[in-house]
């Protein structure tokens, strides 16, 4: 049993990150819609990104923005 607790508090302690592209703010409820690289969509906390900008998301919440820049990989 407390192997699985563990387990468990270790699942919930581990933060996830990610980059996207703010397509809209709710001021009102203090949240934005996020856009991912991938296409998905998700509601986040936070509003100090404005609509059409990139966002770094920690753990579902904006914590800045950041420069829209290209990404492009290549092999040598």
């Amino acid at each position: 049993m407390v192997g699985n607790i563990k387990q468990i508090r270790k699942l919930l302690m581990n933060e996830w990150t990610l980059v996207g592209t703010v397509t809209s703010v709710d001021t009102t409820e203090g949240t934005s819609i996020i856009t991912t690289e991938s296409g998905n969509t998700i509601k986040v906390r936070g509003t100090s990104v404005q609509s059409g900008d990139k966002a770094l998301i920690v753990n579902g919440v904006i914590v800045s923005r950041v420069p829209n820049v290209s990404f492009y990989e290549f092999e040598v």
